[in-house]
């Protein structure tokens, strides 16, 4: 599965602001919301908020995976953002994280979305793979990555 399909240029941030696990998530819903792919701004806020009142999508490893499914999307559509200096998302390791993919999908796309965090958990745990995305510059690097490449 080529996970670019789902990204663009203007869905990534490789200078994430942020110092916490909210500000990160509404970052990446800005990059979303600007390029007219949400519908509802706060719906899917609170979709992702609520994902994270289950448990941290901070999978370790300076990776987070926030998702959600909500009808405040127009299609499955994957952001990225990265920091330099590390925000604190309470991942399960309790390291800062560098690298934050935000999935969103609508209610009814639960295979797709399943396969889509398949397909990123399985990219981000060569340490190989997430090196070259600490290390990136532009954003077609990232779709690079995601492609496969």
């Amino acid at each position: 599965m080529d996970l670019s399909r789902f990204s663009s240029n203007d869905l990534i941030n490789l200078d994430l602001k942020a110092t916490n696990k909210e500000e990160v998530l509404n970052e990446l819903i800005h990059l979303m919301d600007k390029n007219k792919l949400i519908t509802n701004r706060e719906a899917v806020l609170e979709a992702l908020l609520q994902r994270e009142s289950v448990a941290s999508t901070g999978i370790g490893l300076g990776v987070a995976l926030p998702h959600a499914k909500t009808e405040g999307v127009k299609g499955i559509i994957l952001a990225f953002g990265k920091s330099d200096k590390g925000i604190d998302f309470n991942a399960f390791d309790g390291k800062k994280v560098h690298l934050v993919f935000m999935v969103l999908a609508p209610e009814d796309s639960i295979t797709s979305h399943l396969a889509i965090l398949a397909k990123l958990s399985l990219l981000l745990k060569e340490e190989k793979n997430r090196e070259r995305l600490r290390n990136v510059f532009y954003s077609q690097e990232v779709l690079d990555i995601l492609s496969g490449d």
